[in-house]
């Protein structure tokens, strides 16, 4: 039986300019030519700088053949990721509006999104090739070298036969050894991996795709196209990765806020985040994103546990949401509306902070109904605990602690018949003690396994 590690499985990451939004025709739109083609070689780099500052990258349209490429490759090896670049010059703004462009203009987001300057380090994983789809052949062919297997296309010049060809091509190079040992066959390349569920075609799908002519275009004999790429190749640059299921998008917020909504309407509370908490929970400083589960979660709780002393607050309140398990912290205000004769609780700001200090008071939710970690529970300090939880968890500690008091260490004399081993010590882990004469010292643990055996076995103690 093969073992999970021994199939193939590369990741197959998409370059997103040229190959997912339109770049090129955004860009010659800007210069005042039909094509980038036409694009004279002294108005590149200017025109480029006039990118800088602003929201172009968020505002490039879509391929019509964009959703169809997704979907090609999905079919095909389950899922994609983004590989792309941002801007010369231009780091943080084009990263920003190109992660805006992702979430709002893709149906089927990717695993992640990787905005770096050098493509390489991803051209293999674990020994395993793996597939970059891209535009420009100087990247096509740094991949190749690097050990990847690399797709030259262009949107606007080339049909999708050129990526499923590619996509087949890897299969047929890499994958038909495993393919003809373990059975992972698929109609028509639709199968991958051999755990892939087979796909379910609906009657009105037409058995073969079809997609337009390739365009012809113009080549330097050396893999790729000439045109601006060639010219500009230091266009992008640094180093970024984002995995887009950790960013709260707007889209995002809004379903928390419906949620809160419904939920904290039961006490005549309307929920309402501010422009700067999108902008807050986004924000580098918290080291580890804040994901929209989190958020979710953290007004779920405090619904749950503290939402009439927060109605009773009245207008006109301070106070701050904390989840002491995930350190996020939500401080709010509470504003009295007269057009619908409600409390709005506006929502300040977010921020991941351990021991998060305020002179404001607090509403804390731990996890009630999720078993506690080891970790959760060695940072609570119980010479001043936070919250009902912690409180009780700490006065259980301490009562278990008396009770232990005095027991001394467990050995074949104190233990009997009547009591088993382990039930009359609970305190000497890290104590080691001579057993039977041995000259080795046993760990606590290890008297505990011995006496077990023993009296499992029926010998005497």
């Amino acid at each position: 039986m093969a073992k999970i590690s021994e199939i193939i499985r590369p990741t197959v990451f998409v370059d997103m300019d040229g190959v997912l939004a339109d770049f090129f025709g955004s860009w010659a739109k800007m210069v005042g030519v039909k094509t980038y083609r036409d694009v004279p070689p002294e108005k590149v780099n200017p025109t480029l700088d006039k990118m800088i500052g602003t929201d172009f990258f968020a505002k490039l349209p879509k391929f019509n053949t964009t959703d169809k490429l997704i979907q090609l490759v999905i079919n095909r090896f389950g899922s994609y990721n983004i590989l792309s670049s941002p801007l010369r010059n231009d780091h943080e703004n084009s990263k920003k509006h190109k992660i805006n462009w992702i979430n709002s203009k893709l149906k089927i987001k990717p695993k992640q999104s990787i905005i770096v300057a050098d493509k390489t380090p991803y051209a293999t994983k674990d020994g395993v090739p793996n597939i970059l789809i891209d535009d420009r052949g100087l990247n096509i062919e740094r991949w190749r070298a690097a050990g990847g297997f690399g797709i030259k296309y262009q949107a606007d010049e080339d049909s999708l036969d050129v990526v499923a060809k590619g996509l087949d091509e890897y299969k047929e190079k890499y994958m038909k050894d495993v393919n003809e040992r373990f059975g992972m066959l698929g109609i028509n390349g639709l199968a991958f991996g051999g755990f892939r569920r087979p796909l379910k075609i609906k009657k009105s799908t037409p058995g073969k795709l079809r997609y337009p002519k390739a365009k012809m275009g113009y080549s330097d004999g050396k893999g790729y196209s000439m045109n601006y790429k060639y010219k500009v190749r230091d266009v992008y640059e640094e180093d970024e990765i984002y995995d887009l299921y950790e960013f709260v998008t707007p889209q995002d917020l809004k379903q928390i806020e419906a949620y809160a909504d419904r939920l904290f309407a039961k006490v005549g509370i309307d929920v309402e985040f501010t422009k700067h908490f999108l902008d807050r929970v986004n924000d580098e400083r918290n080291k580890k994103p804040i994901t929209p589960a989190e958020l979710t979660r953290l007004f779920k709780q405090v619904y749950k546990y503290h939402a009439k002393p927060i109605a009773q607050m009245g207008p006109d309140a301070e106070a701050v949401m904390k989840d002491m398990r995930t350190d996020v912290n939500v401080p709010f205000a509470l504003q009295w509306d007269k057009d619908n004769q409600e409390l709005d609780l506006v929502s300040k700001t977010v921020m991941r902070k351990q021991d998060f200090k305020s002179s404001n008071r607090d509403f804390s939710v731990e996890t009630l109904e999720e078993k506690w970690t080891k970790k959760y529970k060695d940072k609570i300090n119980c010479s001043n605990p936070k919250g009902f939880s912690q409180k009780a968890h700490c006065a259980g500690k301490k009562k278990k602690q008396k009770a232990n008091e005095g027991v001394g260490i467990i050995t074949p004399q104190n233990t009997t018949k009547d009591v088993k081993p382990g039930e009359v010590h609970r305190q000497a882990n890290k104590l080691a003690l001579k057993v039977n004469n041995q000259d080795t010292p046993m760990l606590h643990g290890e008297v505990l396994k011995d006496l077990e055996r023993r009296w499992n076995n029926g010998k005497n103690i």
